[in-house]
């Protein structure tokens, strides 16, 4: 656990109690979890919502070696940058799916 925590920046913060965490830094913890298995399949609501700028290319690079490494990613999200860095985007328009 300790590498994925590494790997999502929270390395040196690994020991310390939740309620003690930024709103990024819980976000982030908790895709050190759901990642610490190596789930095939990953669905990630807002993984980017509370995280600033460098993280948030922390956690979208995790996120690309997951697919590339033949995992599959779901991502809901309103950031035009998650999507963009997607391979494919649908939007949700009258709570249908439609092709972005």
């Amino acid at each position: 656990m300790a590498g994925i925590l590494a790997e999502v920046g929270l390395g040196a913060r690994a020991s310390a109690r939740p309620a003690t965490l930024s709103g990024g830094e819980t976000a982030r913890a908790g895709l050190a979890v759901a990642l610490a298995n190596d789930p095939q399949v990953v669905l990630a609501d807002e993984p980017t919502g509370e995280v600033d700028g460098p993280n948030e290319d922390r956690v979208l690079d995790l996120l690309r070696r997951r697919v590339q490494a033949g995992g599959a990613v779901v991502v809901a999200t309103h950031s035009s940058r998650v999507a963009a860095a997607s391979d494919r985007v649908l939007h949700l328009v009258d709570g249908r799916a439609a092709d972005g």
